[in-house]
């Protein structure tokens, strides 16, 4: 799915997501890792393709999943929370995506030191 994604191949590529998510609730359950890391690539993908208001829910739900699992400063939570501020950004919420794209980056800067290009 990510290959998909990545040659532009959106749809295609969604789709796969979506069968991989319901495999992974089919076998590790609602709640573990690796169906967070696929939602989120899922919700990614969706803000791609111009969908931001299901992106924005499919990210709010990653969200909350990854900073029960892991904590809000673990990478994949801050991923998730960037493409969730991209989401609201396009839906006209500028203040809201400023708000946690600056601190996504502030948290980067802090473990990474500001010579680090993100």
């Amino acid at each position: 799915a990510h290959t998909l994604v990545s040659q532009a191949e959106f749809l295609q590529g969604e789709a796969l997501l979506r069968e991989a998510i319901a495999a992974q609730r089919g076998t590790l359950g609602e709640r573990h890792p690796d169906v967070a890391e696929t939602m989120s690539e899922l919700g990614g993908t969706l803000v791609i393709r111009g969908l931001y208001t299901d992106a924005r829910c499919l990210l709010e739900e990653t969200l909350s999943m990854q900073q029960e699992l892991f904590g809000a400063l673990h990478p994949s939570a801050l991923r998730t929370e960037a493409r969730l501020g991209v989401a609201l950004g396009k839906l006209g919420d500028g203040a809201a995506a400023e708000e946690r794209l600056l601190r996504i980056l502030e948290e980067t800067r802090k473990r990474s030191g500001d010579d680090h290009p993100a």
